[in-house]
């Protein structure tokens, strides 16, 4: 049952490490000496669980219910994996096993089981990465045969690029989804943008689209529309950067708070003390922290400041959980050794991912460049073959190439297709933010643009040089 909601959990678009921090929260309490009545009156307030304990806590002090019965009434009323959860919870209190045993056994089995969920589906997001580089590599010189032949056989104008698109977007897409349905986003980084990167990523599919069906010099056109969604991007990536070296420098952190807070017993003395250390990215919210200390802020107030302005959802999970458990006196010696332990699993899975990540990026978008290369050089071929069967009558007998005008729409129109599904799979592995798509498709856009545009220019003048008419499109 657990491990069956566990699956459903991973395979959801939820953080699937919620519920995690529910557990690590509780340990620590629990770890810390705390009864269950008063572990479950401290969850009232703990993120979007506390509704859930709300209610257990109404049923307990206003319907007269025994916390174990309170427990199982209200699991009834929510979803797994945390019903099951309240089931065992009151379980427990009913043959008097103690919380520090109880929590102990949870956890452990937990995290146990999340990380082998964890690591298959990494393996799984690999190999998948492997089978789409491949279909991309293989596809990519199916068109250049289905060109070719079409410009001999007389198959119909239109047949090619209906049949390309088939060739290289359907299993693409089909693969994408794979990956996404086995290991979803998890969007741990916040950017300037918010949730409004959802609409940035459409705009940027639309922005191609246009760029691409407006009659002209198109890849010009895919460049200029390019260029404003990559100067955007490359800001939100420098956020980016910042909230991933949080993640870095969070468990350096989090030792030096826990061990000096353990030493001089207070918030805001152990702050002083940190103030005389390096902590990387973690400096300027130890300074500013402090600041709002010294102004009269409380405690629970500064951490949901440092929570809050991480932007980074891992490190405001253990904000969370640092600072209810140290405003509510957990034991800061089992708040260290939970949390750190806690912290060494989510960054070897994050790490995992990033070597899956990095990984697809290396094949795609070098695939995509050699691919826009290739077919600017098929276009040129086309546009000869094109002015040779129109000039001279044999050829006309023997070739019909498809026209140049279409020809390079199709390629154009295809590279763009290839730029925004290779930036969702880019998206898909890396897990992080919604922005890394549109910075990875726009970019693939851009150099696949100036690529094709380059390699069209010179081969169109060695084609001048041997006296091969190319016509305009």
């Amino acid at each position: 049952m657990a491990l069956r909601a566990l699956k459903r959990r991973l395979g959801s678009k939820i953080g699937f490490w919620d519920f995690s921090f529910l557990l690590l929260y509780m340990t620590v309490l629990a770890e810390s000496g705390f009864s269950y009545s008063n572990i479950v009156k401290l969850l009232r307030g703990f993120k979007s669980w506390g509704g859930t304990f709300s209610k257990v806590t109404t049923a307990v002090d206003s319907m007269g219910y025994e916390l174990a019965k309170a427990l199982k009434y209200v699991s009834k009323a929510v979803k797994p994996p945390l019903n099951d959860f309240l089931m065992r919870l009151s379980r427990a209190i009913e043959i008097g096993l103690e919380p520090r045993d109880f929590m102990r056994i949870e956890y452990r089995h937990y995290m146990s089981s999340l990380m082998d969920e964890v690591e298959r589906r990494i393996n799984r997001l690999k190999l998948l990465s492997d089978a789409y580089s491949g279909i991309m590599s293989s596809a990519i010189f199916g068109t250049i045969a289905l060109v070719f032949l079409s410009s001999i056989s007389g198959l119909d104008a239109t047949f090619v690029p209906v049949a390309t698109a088939l060739l290289v977007m359907a299993p693409a897409l089909a693969l994408v989804t794979l990956m996404y349905t086995t290991l979803p986003p998890w969007n741990i980084a916040e950017t300037m943008f918010g949730r409004h990167s959802i609409y940035i990523a459409a705009a940027t599919v639309a922005a191609l689209a246009l760029a691409v069906s407006i009659d002209g010099n198109r890849p010009l056109m895919v460049m200029a529309a390019s260029a404003p969604i990559l100067f955007l991007s490359v800001i939100t990536s420098r956020r980016l950067r910042y909230v991933e070296r949080l993640s870095v420098d969070m468990p350096l952190f989090v030792r030096g708070l826990l061990d000096i807070l353990s030493v001089v017993g207070s918030f805001e003395k152990a702050l002083d003390v940190m103030r005389l250390h390096d902590y990387g990215s973690f400096n300027r919210l130890i300074a500013r922290s402090r600041s709002l200390l010294h102004s009269g802020f409380l405690s629970e107030k500064v951490f949901g400041y440092i929570s809050k302005d991480t932007g980074n959802l891992i490190v405001r999970s253990f904000m969370d959980v640092i600072g209810s458990a140290i405003t509510n006196g957990a034991s800061p010696k089992a708040l260290a050794e939970y949390v750190l332990s806690h912290m060494d699993q989510i960054d070897f899975a994050r790490k995992r991912r990033s070597q899956v990540a990095g990984y697809l990026v290396g094949i795609l978008v070098p695939l995509t460049l050699i691919a826009a290369a290739v077919f600017s050089l098929v276009d040129s071929l086309l546009r000869a073959l094109w002015s040779m069967s129109t000039t001279l009558p044999l050829a006309s007998q023997l070739l019909s190439p498809p026209p140049p005008a279409l020809v390079e729409t199709a390629n154009m129109a295809i590279l763009m297709g290839m730029s925004i599904v290779n930036g969702f799979a880019i998206y898909v592995a890396k897990g992080d933010n919604m922005m890394t798509m549109p910075y990875y498709t726009s970019l693939m856009a851009m150099a696949s643009a100036a690529i094709y545009l380059a390699v069209s220019t010179f081969s169109g003048s060695i084609l001048s040089v041997i006296q091969i008419e190319v016509p305009a499109t």
